[in-house]
């Protein structure tokens, strides 16, 4: 059966038929002289974006929706198109031609599917995790099988795509708890000097990216951010200070995840999704508040990466915030590249809001 380029919105399937269809009549949208091509003839080319979903599995996956429905974040279809009439072209790029009579039948496209990494971020990661905790924790070597095996041969291809200069115009912000304990009428903040980061031998539990006895600045894009990454109670003072790069520092932004423009054409695209879901994952770990009542090989994970991200010549990360939307924070691994503004002020939280997801 013929679809034609009606059928479609992705500028790329629409070339190809285009260039490769002839004159006619589509069989699915029923526009008239228009380019046309057997469905059948685009499994070529629609085989690596299928090949990214996989019919649901119950034992795995709780939901599901049609292929077309999954298909409908690369805009591939267009939005005049059935759903139904959508997934019968799908069908015919799967399986072949299509007898007219079965158009209005449920085919397997039809049914649950899901995309084949959903869970990928959380497998890889749990692997990754505990084969550096409690199997190799300095050197991975080649015997680990899974993608994190040796960091230092994935990490380039991955970071160039997100790679920024922070210059030293750029105002980052820092916030503590508490104010000064001078005995003053009025309240004074912190001292810039006050406001460091605490030198190597006092971080003895490290954080999500410095290990322990090691020093990284962690700051915030915003002063918002910086106040509510300290998890500060109502009523509470806290100390606030910028800050600015002493000179031009190369950072891995892993919140600039690479956008993939179109399915379509790349030469591997299920590699380009996979690199997407190792930034989402780094991303992710990096934003979690630290527990002090966690073992310190939790943080293994992330202080490994980010020593690998160190030992490649970046001078920071940049991820988002997991305490506030939109926010962003940095962690540079030299302190000295930064500079703490001599005036600090102090600010009283007025009010937290707190949103919460039942588990």
């Amino acid at each position: 059966m013929n679809c034609c380029t009606q059928c479609f919105q992705a500028d790329k399937v629409i070339s190809f038929i285009q260039k490769a269809g002839v004159v006619g009549e589509c069989d699915f949208c029923g526009a008239e002289d228009v380019q046309t091509m057997t469905a059948a003839d685009l499994g070529g080319y629609f085989s690596p974006l299928i090949d990214l979903y996989e019919e649901a599995d119950d034992r795995k996956y709780h939901e599901g929706e049609s292929l077309a429905d999954l298909l409908s974040v690369w805009k591939v279809f267009s939005d005049k198109l059935p759903i139904d009439k959508q997934n019968a072209i799908l069908d015919e790029i799967r399986f072949g031609p299509i007898d007219p009579k079965e158009m209005s039948i449920s085919r397997r496209s039809h049914e649950r599917w899901q995309f084949k990494f959903a869970y990928w971020e959380e497998e890889i990661w749990e692997k990754f995790s505990e084969y550096i905790k409690h199997q190799r924790r300095f050197i991975l070597g080649d015997k680990a099988s899974f993608y994190f095996s040796e960091p230092l041969t994935w990490l380039p291809e991955i970071l160039s795509a997100c790679e920024m200069t922070v210059d030293t115009d750029l105002i980052f912000f820092r916030a503590r708890r508490g104010c000064s304990e001078k005995k003053s009428v009025w309240r004074d903040p912190y001292s810039s000097c006050e406001m460091s980061p605490p030198p190597g031998d006092l971080t003895r539990n490290g954080g999500r990216a410095n290990p322990p006895g090691i020093s990284y600045f962690y700051v915030a894009e915003e002063a918002e951010t910086a106040i509510a990454e300290i998890r500060p109670f109502v009523g509470g003072l806290v100390s606030v200070c910028s800050i600015k790069a002493m000179k031009p520092l190369k950072v891995a932004d892993i919140t600039r995840i690479h956008e993939i423009k179109s399915p379509f054409g790349q030469t591997d695209l299920e590699a380009q999704v996979q690199r997407n879901a190792l930034l989402n994952i780094l991303n992710r770990e990096l934003a979690r508040p630290v527990n002090p009542d966690d073992s310190e090989i939790e943080y293994v994970p992330t202080q490994y990466l980010a020593e690998a991200i160190l030992d490649l010549g970046y001078d920071g990360i940049r991820y988002r915030s997991a305490v506030r939307i939109d926010g962003t924070n940095f962690v540079f691994f030299n302190p000295k590249d930064l500079d703490i503004d001599s005036k600090t002020w102090l600010v009283e939280v007025k009010s937290i809001d707190v949103k919460y997801d039942r588990v």
